[in-house]
């Protein structure tokens, strides 16, 4: 089955993504244009990169030259406050390796080193909190390598406790935990190392396949996709440990790998293709970017679309977390990132372009 969406732009030709087995029940997927709304201009933001939405509250993280991390808005526009002050203290964060929103406990959760996680609680409230070893196994860098997982910088938490990370070897993608830190199980397939060209070292392979993942409103289940590959995983709770399906629909391209004696290098060819970007998760759906076009093209586009030499446009898939395509949505800016309202009725986006810098738009999608 294909599934054909609009290009990304006036002048793009029609993207054919081949989605076998992703849309509802062999069904034509719907394609949704929205106008946005701006509600909070660009000189009321510092240069935020990540968007989340609890009840009427909005949260935008910033990057690290500031002396906190986030702003905190009512969904009006309002701001009401700064949170998550930057430092090696108590209740503060020197440095973010990575993060995701926990759709259940509606907490954001923070890594911060290997096997570490802090989570901020209380969102959508007056009364945030940051706690500071909600997740700590003690793992060391390294430790782990000749074992059968190898952790990397990925880590949530689902409804029973059990605590999920992304695997850097072959063993499987993901690994899940007790909360005490005992592994439970490995689960979830790596392309054939065959698939990333000639001379691809096994331990390189991490490097282009670490997945960005969101999870669901009772905690039962995930959902995480891949940038270099066009792949995705759906992921639930199987008893006493994790069960996950991999859709592969095609191998990464354009990965030119370089082995000296000591090292190993690489660089991104002309045919090096974007998949799919970041993703944000309602109760029920994940929404995922989707380019599906080389790399150096996408970012010509972008370009041109943030001067206003084209129309901008970005679009989203919309899956259930069965693995099925639900709905295309294009919204009429170049998004950085995006959150959705837990029922799937609002859209909140940041949007950026060379006029006004970045922005806040809202979209309606009932």
């Amino acid at each position: 089955m294909k599934l054909f969406v609009a290009g990304v732009a006036a002048g793009l030709s029609v993207l054919a993504a081949s989605c076998g087995g992703h849309s509802a029940g062999g069904d034509a997927v719907d394609t949704l244009s929205l106008t946005g709304e701006v509600i909070i201009p660009y000189d009321s933001l510092r240069n935020p990169h990540s968007i989340y939405t609890v009840g009427d509250r909005l949260y935008l993280i910033n990057g690290n030259k500031n002396e906190t991390y986030a702003d905190e808005f009512a969904t009006d526009g309002r701001k009401l406050g700064e949170l998550l002050p930057k430092g090696q203290g108590p209740g503060e964060l020197s440095f973010i390796y990575n993060m995701g929103f926990d759709q259940m406990r509606k907490q954001l959760q923070f890594v911060v080193g290997l096997g570490k996680m802090k989570v901020l609680e209380g969102m959508g409230t007056d009364s945030t909190r940051l706690i500071d070893n909600a997740v700590d196994f003690g793992w060391k860098s390294g430790e782990n390598k000749d074992s059968l997982f190898a952790p990397g910088m990925q880590m949530f938490i689902l409804a029973d406790g059990t605590v999920v990370t992304s695997n850097s070897n072959r063993n499987g993608m993901f690994a899940a935990f007790t909360p005490d830190g005992k592994l439970k199980n490995l689960a979830g397939e790596y392309p054939p190392l065959s698939d990333f060209g000639d001379g691809m070292p096994e331990y390189m392979v991490y490097n282009f396949l670490q997945p960005r993942i969101g999870t669901n409103g009772d905690g039962s289940r995930f959902f995480s996709v891949i940038g270099s590959a066009d792949m995705f995983e759906t992921g639930v709770l199987d008893g006493d440990s994790i069960k996950v399906n991999t859709k592969y629909m095609a191998p990464p391209k354009g990965i030119n790998v370089k082995v000296f004696d000591t090292y190993s290098s690489f660089e991104y060819g002309e045919d090096y293709m974007a998949y799919f970007g970041r993703l944000a998760t309602s109760d029920n759906h994940a929404y995922v970017s989707y380019s599906g076009i080389p790399a150096r093209d996408k970012a010509s586009l972008e370009t041109e679309m943030k001067a206003g030499e084209i129309p901008a446009v970005t679009e989203l898939r919309v899956y259930d977390f069965d693995g099925n395509v639900r709905r295309v949505i294009r919204l009429d800016c170049v998004v950085v990132g995006w959150a959705v309202s837990a029922d799937d009725s609002t859209l909140y986006a940041i949007g950026e372009n060379d006029e006004d810098g970045f922005f806040v738009k809202r979209y309606d999608l009932n």
